[in-house]
C-alpha cells in the first residue's frame, strides 16, 4: 500500500501476547501492520503477515527475510532509538489519522515505560500531529487526551484511570463515580480506578495531556485465548 493512501496502522512490539478477542479489534481496519523486531515473532505465532519489519532486528528470527518473504524488512542498525521509536517514526511517515498499538506492555517493565513515554510525547516525533493513538492489553485499552473538553459516550458501568506526568490545572469529571470540579494537581495526577455512572461523561482540563486507561466492559473479557 502506499504511503499516502494509509489511515489506520496497526504496530506489534514484543510484549504480551495479545489474546485473540483483542488482536481482532486492534487489527480491524488497519491498512498497514508494523512489527517492531521482535514482534515480528508475535505475528508468526498468530498468523500474521506484517507489511513492514523494522528494527535492528535483534530479537527477531536470524531466517527473518525467509519467513517473510513479502515483508518489507527495514534493519536500522543505530541504537539511539528503541525499536518501537523506529516504528513510530516509520508510521507517522506515512500520515496516518490512527495509530493501534499491542503487545508493547507486560513483560519488561522498561520497556513498557518507554512505549508509554513515547505515544505520551508523541509531538516529539511529530509535532503538531492530531494521530489518534490507542494501546491495547489483555484488560484494556489506553489513550491520550489532549487538554480541553472531551465527552466520552456508551461506557456505563466499565471501570476507567486518568493519570497524568505533568501539572493538570482545572480538572473537572463529570458522571462518574467519583466527579471532581476545577481541581489543580502540581506535578502529576493519579486517578485510579474510577468509573462510569453516565453514558455520557465529562473530561475537561488545561495543562499536560491526560493518560485515560479503559477496562474492558466485562474483566473476564481479557481472560479467554
Amino acid at each position: 500500500m502506499k504511503k499516502d493512501k494509509v489511515k489506520m496502522i496497526c504496530i506489534i512490539a514484543n510484549g504480551e501476547k495479545p489474546i485473540k478477542r483483542v488482536l481482532d479489534e486492534a487489527l480491524a481496519g488497519a491498512d498497514m501492520v508494523i512489527a517492531a523486531d521482535g514482534g515480528s515473532k508475535i505475528c508468526r505465532e498468530m498468523g500474521i503477515v506484517p507489511d513492514v519489519i523494522i528494527g535492528d532486528l535483534d530479537s527477531s528470527a536470524a531466517d527473518i527475510r525467509e519467513i517473510f518473504p513479502e515483508s518489507l524488512i527495514i534493519h536500522q542498525v543505530e541504537q539511539n532509538s528503541s525499536d518501537m521509536e523506529k516504528a513510530v517514526a516509520y508510521a507517522i511517515s506515512c500520515h496516518p489519522c490512527r495509530i493501534n498499538i499491542i503487545s508493547a506492555l507486560g513483560c519488561r517493565t522498561d520497556h513498557l515505560l518507554q512505549n508509554i513515554l513515547i505515544f505520551y510525547f508523541i509531538g516529539r516525533y511529530a509535532p503538531k500531529c492530531e494521530i489518534e493513538v490507542c494501546l491495547y492489553d489483555n484488560w484494556g485499552k489506553i489513550r491520550f487526551l489532549s487538554p480541553g473538553k472531551h465527552i466520552l459516550k456508551n461506557r456505563l458501568g466499565r471501570t476507567v484511570s486518568f493519570f497524568s506526568l505533568g501539572s493538570i490545572s482545572k480538572l473537572t469529571l463529570r458522571g462518574f463515580r467519583f466527579d471532581i470540579t476545577n481541581m489543580e494537581y502540581n506535578e502529576f495526577f493519579g486517578g485510579l480506578s474510577n468509573v462510569y455512572e453516565s453514558n455520557e461523561c465529562e473530561v475537561e482540563f488545561t495543562g499536560s495531556r491526560l493518560i485515560w486507561y479503559e477496562c474492558y466492559k466485562d474483566q473476564g473479557e481479557g481472560e479467554d485465548e
